[in-house]
């Protein structure tokens, strides 16, 4: 009887790997990966019927007497062997690969906690390690906040998206924990409370600010932006957790969507660096599709769109009473087509917005960022990413820390 063990197996296996085929679109596409591409189509009815194949193949392997005298004749049993020895040997392959993409690449720890408001946030404790584009460690110390060195003291609310959640470099780099020592270091006992997540747009903050505060009890609010925020459409997207809507009156409001898993702030847990891996390449070949937008039919000006958030966020601010600083990230010195950009006056024209509006307050480091050059850096790119795009590096955060503490010095004094 134990010979039959081997295409017993097999048959299983076969059946597994069908099952496995047919439902990975769906998988995919809940890890965001978009298949609605002409190429991705056929990547999704590739999936599908080679998992429609194995499957029939399994269940007749079962059920039909010819086929089973075959599987399981002496020759059936000699394959059935090497196959669920090759299966093994992949198996032993793909458990080294797992473990060394945990160790220098990626190993995301993160677990989700259900929030009425987030939707889906990292829980306390949870952890991640990326070696993707630069090299860093992310640890979270309550639901949905980043550590700083610091957790106690008057509250300072820190909003931003991938810039502000900074998972390529550690979490005493980024420029939250930068800005909360350097105040510790100056006397002023203040807690940064970090509350990034990559993906949020102007919509999310201003849906979130009311519940921050009153969670938090702020004495300040700190907004991180950048011309990213004006350049796309997620301030409008119906899929996301928050986005403006004009109402009645012509004016533009933050809307909750309806669905408390609806967009970025729903997160997926992946428990696998090697899929987690996989899934961020497939990405990177089959985007997402764009998501649905009042505007899109009619595309405003990044000035336009500038105009339009802004004041939105800012009936939103003014309502709170709160003081508020704009951290506003500039694209630049960047690269393009091997030459150094050093101006953009899109940004100078964000930072003069931003500045006109009473009770706000900005941080521009672009001058800084701009001295790095002399120094031969730039202020985003890593070695392992291209130069001068992507992501802030160390310097750039800890110059950006610093000039967010001598301005909350200022306000609050």
């Amino acid at each position: 009887m134990r010979k039959y063990l081997w295409p017993l197996l097999a048959d299983n296996l076969i059946l597994l790997a069908g099952i496995l085929l047919a439902v990975s679109p769906v998988i995919l596409e809940n890890w965001g990966i978009g298949l609605q591409s002409t190429t991705g189509n056929l990547a999704r009815l590739a999936l599908v019927v080679s998992g429609a194949i194995l499957i029939l193949a399994a269940i007749g392997l079962a059920i039909f007497p010819a086929a089973r005298r075959r599987f399981y004749s002496e020759t059936g049993i000699r394959r059935s062997r090497y196959f669920i020895q090759a299966g093994l040997w992949v198996g032993v392959v793909l458990v080294i690969m797992e473990l060394a993409l945990r160790a220098f690449v990626i190993a995301d720890d993160i677990r989700i906690s259900s929030d009425p408001m987030l939707g889906g946030a990292a829980a306390a404790g949870s952890s991640a390690f990326n070696g993707l584009e630069g090299t860093g460690y992310i640890h979270y110390i309550a639901d949905g906040e980043i550590y700083t060195p610091y957790n106690e003291g008057p509250s300072i609310l820190v909003l931003g998206d991938s810039n502000t959640e900074a998972q390529q470099v550690n979490d005493d780099q980024k420029f939250a924990s930068v800005a909360e020592s350097r105040l510790w270091s100056d006397g002023y006992r203040l807690n940064l409370r970090n509350l990034a997540i990559s993906g949020y747009s102007l919509a999310h903050y201003a849906g979130l600010l009311p519940y921050f505060v009153k969670k938090y009890d702020p004495v300040a609010i700190v907004i991180q932006v950048s011309l990213q925020d004006f350049d796309s459409s997620d301030g409008f997207s119906h899929d996301a957790r928050f986005y403006f809507l004009p109402d009645a009156d012509g004016a533009t409001t933050p809307v909750a969507n309806p669905d408390p898993n609806a967009g970025l702030a729903h997160r997926v847990e992946v428990p696998f660096s090697l899929a987690i891996y996989t899934s961020r390449r497939l990405k990177e070949i089959f985007p997402a599709p764009a998501s649905g937008s009042e505007m899109s039919s009619d595309p405003i000006s990044t000035r336009d769109s500038i105009q339009i958030q802004l004041s939105a966020l800012e009936r939103v601010t003014d309502s709170l009473g709160i003081p508020v600083i704009f951290l506003a990230l500039p694209d630049t010195p960047r690269i393009e087509n091997g030459m150094i950009h050093n101006d953009d006056s899109d940004f100078d024209y964000l930072v003069s917005q931003i500045e006109s509006r009473k009770g706000w307050q900005v941080v521009d480091p672009s001058r800084e960022f701009l001295s790095l050059l002399t120094q031969g850096e730039l202020p985003r790119g890593f070695n392992n990413t291209t130069p001068g795009i992507g992501h802030m590096t160390p310097d750039a955060h800890l110059i950006a820390g610093d000039l967010l503490a001598q301005k909350l010095e200022g306000l609050l004094k």
